[in-house]
This record gives structure tokens, sequence and C-alpha cells, in this order.
């Protein structure tokens, strides 16, 4: 992940659910010993295990100082919106980085992603009226990042992926990070 440390007065900004740490999913920490196994098998990539669990509602993106009250007002007043809601994960993928430099391993959400996209949806309105980077419009493909590599995953690795049983979480919280301090 960027360095969230603020440059001047612009903050690196992200929203996400969090779903805290790794002990909270019965499968996951199973699933990435499993997949680390068979990558080295057969690919020299590794993974490390996300520090929390969380899909991403934004990339990350610069927040100028003067912005964080009105950009987080904004974001609380969506989510107050949005009623709570539970995700069933299944299965997983990985995700090439933006700039293809990197690939996130994640468990593929198929219940629960109509809610996400329309999560992210309004938030890019947000960074749009901003004139900020929207997140993936159109190719949204909501998933529960658990882990990344340094590498493109090679389509030789992808099939161990296929290999999840699924969870169901409920949606609790979003945060916002803005630099060092997140909001719920």
């Amino acid at each position: 992940m960027a360095n969230l440390t603020p440059s001047g007065d612009v903050f690196a900004s992200f929203v996400a659910i969090n779903f805290g740490s790794f002990e909270s999913l019965h499968n996951v920490k199973s699933l990435i010993e499993h997949c680390q196994t068979k990558v080295k098998e057969r690919d020299d990539s590794f993974f490390t295990k996300t520090d929390d669990l969380h899909i991403s509602l934004s990339s990350l993106f610069p927040l100028p100082r003067r912005d964080t009250d009105s950009f987080v007002g904004l974001v609380s007043r969506l989510v107050r919106r949005s009623s709570r809601f539970s995700v069933t994960l299944k299965d997983c993928s990985s995700y090439p980085s933006k700039d293809q430099t990197k690939s996130f391993i994640g468990m593929n959400v198929v219940q629960g992603d109509q809610e996400i996209r329309e999560l992210v949806e309004g938030i890019n309105t947000i960074l749009g009226q901003r004139g900020l980077e929207e997140f993936s419009r159109g190719s949204i493909r909501p998933h529960l990042t658990i882990a990344w590599s340094p590498n493109i995953l090679s389509s030789e690795v992808r099939p161990f992926f296929d290999t999840v049983e699924s969870e169901q979480l409920l949606v609790s919280h979003i945060r916002c990070r803005v630099g060092n301090q997140t909001y719920n």
C-alpha cells in the first residue's frame, strides 16, 4: 500500500469497507497458506497478507487538507443513506494493479455486490465533483482484498484460487482514511 503520510497540504486517502483481521474469517488464513505453497511450486511470486481485510470503495487518491472535513461529511451522509447489508464471498481471483506492477488477491463478492457498486458510484460522484480520479467506473469487480504479490500472477497460478468455501460477513461500517487519520 502507498505511504499515507501527508505531502505538504495533500493527504493520500481512500474509502473502504473494513472487516478487521484474518482471525475473523475461517477460510482466509488457510487459503493464503495454500496459495503460497502452490504459487511457489510454479512461480517465483509470493504473497503478503494485507494488514486488514477490506473491500475497496475507491482507489488511493490525493485529498487536499482543506477538503478533508467536507469530503468526510459527504461520505458519511452517503453511508448513512445505505442500510446495513451482508456480503457473501466465494472463491478467489487475482486483480492486477492499474499500473500492471503487482497483483491483489481477493475473495469474490457473490452477494451484496450491487450494494457495493452503489456505494462506489456515490463515492465516484463525490470524487468527480472534486476533479479527483474515480474508481473503476464500469468495471467494478467487488472483492475482499486478502493479500498482494509484487508480480502480475501468471494464468497457471490462478486456478488454485477457485477452491474456497463461501464466507458471509455483515457490513457494519465503512472507513475513510485521510493521511494517517481514520474516520468511521
